[in-house]
């Protein structure tokens, strides 16, 4: 009885962490030089893109990060908006994302 008590606690806690969708994320690099405003406007454009789970564009290095869910947001979104609205995407990068990790923003694995 104590063991199938301890099941119907652990089993749906288990359960949930199995069924959250691995997150991504994507590096982009531009060539344009951005003002503070764009930077502003770039990042909270993102912020309110369902799937995002927090993003930031960074107007010294020109680079755009996010993490985000896969399932909810397509990879191509980011280059599209991005060369939409006329800045040039000199470097892509995407890869799985693991909580706590660090998040490299080297342009050495550009594609």
């Amino acid at each position: 009885m104590k063991r199938l008590l301890f099941l119907l606690i652990v089993l749906p806690v288990i359960c949930s962490f199995q069924l959250e969708s691995q997150m991504t994320y994507t590096k982009i690099v531009i060539e344009q030089s951005v003002g503070p405003d764009q930077e502003i406007s770039i990042t909270e454009h993102f912020k309110q893109t369902t799937g995002i789970r927090t993003c930031r564009m960074d107007r010294y290095t020109h680079v755009f990060l996010a993490i985000y869910d896969p399932s909810q947001i397509q990879e191509a979104s980011f280059i599209n908006w991005f060369t939409n609205n006329g800045y040039t995407v000199s470097c892509f990068y995407t890869d799985d994302y693991k909580e706590g990790e660090m998040v490299s923003i080297s342009i050495s694995n550009c594609k």
